[in-house]
């Protein structure tokens, strides 16, 4: 991965960088493998008759059971320990408004990094909306794979090189360069 460069253009900044096959191929497996977890969630949801009249579709009402849906679908409102009965019952009604749009959300910042990374590597440009397409769905596989590797605040910059994870360790700290500097890149000439 090559750092990002801005490209002031009539129509608009551009984004610029490039990609070594591999990474590209890896971008492009990270994404699916999300995509996939969230289309199980969404097929998951109960059927609910009022969709076919008034076209609002509703999701889950239930926490996820799996941590890195739980990392990507979150709670709206942390647990008051004196009304935790009260708590529960909020964050399921707004999970079952709210998490169809979240998961199409998310749905469509990663088709969009899937649209824009170069099949076989090599170099690419990003308008504004895909640059921020990319900052969303780069996080979003930063959480489950940080969920997965269990990091914190303080968690390991390395691992030793026969630990089981050490790789997925490089890759979630490819992954935040990657992010930190198309950040940087947005803020540019702010």
């Amino acid at each position: 991965m090559r750092k990002w460069k801005r490209v002031e253009t009539a129509d608009g900044p551009r984004f610029r960088s490039a990609l070594d096959s591999h990474e590209a191929a890896l971008l492009k497996n990270l994404v699916a493998s999300m995509i996939g977890l969230l289309d199980e969630r969404e097929s998951s949801s109960p059927p609910d008759e009022l969709e076919q009249i008034t076209g609002m579709k509703t999701g889950n009402s239930e926490r996820p059971d799996n941590g890195t849906l739980q990392r990507l679908l979150p709670d709206f409102s942390k647990p008051d320990d004196a009304d935790l009965d009260g708590t529960e019952s909020l964050n399921a009604a707004l999970r079952s408004l709210h998490e169809p749009e979240i998961i199409e959300a998310k749905r469509l910042a990663a088709q969009q990094l899937l649209d824009t990374v170069p099949d076989d590597g090599g170099r690419f440009e990003l308008t504004e909306d895909a640059a921020n397409a990319w900052i969303a769905a780069v996080n979003d596989i930063r959480l489950a794979l940080g969920t997965m590797l269990d990091i914190r605040p303080n968690g390991p910059d390395r691992l030793p090189d026969d630990h089981p994870l050490a790789s997925h360790l490089d890759v979630y700290q490819w992954l935040t360069f990657l992010q930190e500097y198309l950040v940087l890149a947005l803020m540019g000439s702010r």
